[in-house]
């Protein structure tokens, strides 16, 4: 008969204590408070370098880390995973006391799986960076409250968050942190959500005599939503201005660009607009 420990909080048989509770008792796993006080847990909660979807279990007992740094996960169709199941790794997570980084981390298309934590840096000299991460569209949802953070806030190319997802997380947290640092990029437009289509939801566009090599692109815009006195759009970022057409192997992709912002009606060229896919 082997032996074995029991995990305290759900009466479980292990075989070894996870990271996040400690031997105590005799044969027992007692769930370790982790603090600067005791090393994160001896270390097992301290520094979280997370590269692949299985490595989050490494978190699900830690409610508080000095450093979690997540980077290049694929998708979950290229990898396989049951994502829902593996964000409950974060569920015990409250505090990330340095550092904090998600870098092109695919499976994430927002961060409310982060749903217990409260507080990121404890000093001014944290650092939270959230970059190329390509289908991220929100933070946390209005539903949920946002943790407060300190130190240097850096959110860059994540090409579907838009700049209001930004500003009112920027706005919320400057009203607990006044000393909140962000880089000029994070409050940049063209910075993030440049294939987003932020403003779409206030235009009305539409694509008719499509010929072989032109299509004409009717753009509506709510006066009073975008218009100043002057006459002239002022809010319409790059991306709502002008079309053509980039072919890719399977489909074509529109993209908008400035050229001549004050023209509404616009001739276009197009180019394959039929584009068969690649190899046929």
């Amino acid at each position: 008969m082997g032996s074995g420990f029991i995990l305290e909080e759900i009466s479980e048989c292990v075989m070894s204590c996870p990271s996040g509770f400690s031997r105590e008792s005799g044969s027992r796993c007692i769930r370790c408070t982790s603090s600067p006080a005791n090393n994160y847990c001896m270390g097992a909660c301290k520094e979280k370098h997370i590269r692949s979807i299985g490595d989050f279990q490494s978190l699900r007992y830690c409610s508080r880390v000095h450093t979690l740094n997540i980077y290049n996960i694929a998708t979950v169709e290229n990898r396989g995973n049951n994502f829902n199941e593996a964000f409950t790794a974060f569920d015990s997570l409250e505090q990330i006391d340095h550092e904090f980084t998600i870098h092109n981390a695919k499976v994430f298309s927002s961060l409310s799986m982060f749903s217990r934590l409260h507080h990121i840096g404890i000093t001014t000299n944290a650092t939270i960076t959230i970059e190329e991460n390509e289908f991220l569209t929100e933070l946390w949802p209005l539903s949920q409250p946002p943790p407060i953070i300190q130190g240097s806030l850096n959110i860059v190319r994540n090409a579907r968050l838009c700049l209001k997802q930004i500003v009112d997380f920027v706005n919320y947290t400057m009203t607990h942190e006044k000393e909140l640092q962000v880089t000029p990029n994070t409050m940049n437009e063209y910075a993030n959500g440049y294939l987003a289509s932020c403003e779409s939801n206030f235009l009305r566009i539409t694509i008719d005599r499509i010929r072989s090599l032109t299509a004409r692109v009717n753009v509506a815009v709510p006066k009073e939503l975008f218009f100043r006195s002057s006459g002239k759009a002022e809010h319409l970022r790059r991306p709502f201005l002008s079309v053509y057409y980039k072919p890719t192997r399977t489909k074509n992709e529109t993209h908008f660009d400035a050229i001549q912002s004050h023209k509404w009606l616009r001739l276009v060229e197009k180019v394959n607009y039929n584009l068969a896919p690649h190899g046929k």
